[in-house]
């Protein structure tokens, strides 16, 4: 028995020095671990007849899987058609049927961790969420030929047709600049045609 205690006092020191060695080598292995790659804008969820115009290109194709959007890409739906857009998992928009959206810019600062993400709706309707709330470098803007809607995290509906363009907000609040600033509160419906303002409570 008493060999036995010497021989513990003897190794337990080094069994316990082993073993915080290797605990640092672990921690110090999952910091060195590389950071998680941030997500492109990509097309998913797609229905029907969506195709894309590539900047540079004339005509609309198929997109491929996997494919990253850039800056200049034109997205169209057909009827019964439609596809959600992903901007590097902060915010989504979906693209309902006969519509056609162009991306004009999509950056994202890794400094920041914020993106700059400007769409055009030229027709159809889109449902847009921004999941991170964006600070005052970030932002998420869609325009239309009536109104430019700008917003720092919200849910918002937005419909363009050949009399005007209607929206909806249904979360928290979007900044619209149709001649005049505007700002849209929750529950609201405003419609934008030849000029003229109109306001609904849903």
């Amino acid at each position: 028995m008493k060999c036995y205690n010497r021989y513990m006092k003897k190794w337990l020191p080094i069994v316990i020095i082993f073993l915080v060695a290797l605990g640092g080598i672990w921690f110090w292995s999952l910091g060195a671990l590389p950071k998680e790659e941030i997500s492109n804008v990509s097309l998913y969820e797609l229905v029907g007849d969506v195709t894309i115009k590539l900047p540079g290109e004339e005509v609309f194709k198929k997109p491929n899987d996997n494919l990253e959007l850039k800056a200049g890409t034109v997205i169209k739906t057909g009827t019964a058609s439609s596809a959600t857009v992903d901007f590097y998992g902060q915010a989504e928009t979906e693209i309902s049927e006969n519509s056609e959206l162009i991306i004009e810019e999509s950056t994202f600062s890794e400094e920041t961790e914020d993106p700059v993400i400007r769409l055009k709706l030229v027709a159809g309707r889109i449902w847009s969420r921004v999941i991170s709330i964006l600070d005052i470098n970030g932002e998420f803007t869609v325009e239309t030929s009536d109104v430019v809607a700008t917003v720092r995290g919200t849910t918002f509906d937005m419909a363009r047709d050949s009399g005007g363009t209607t929206l909806w907000v249904a979360d928290s609040v979007v900044e619209t600049d149709a001649n005049e600033r505007i700002y849209v509160p929750e529950n609201q419906m405003l419609r934008f045609q030849n000029k003229k303002i109109s306001r609904t409570s849903v």
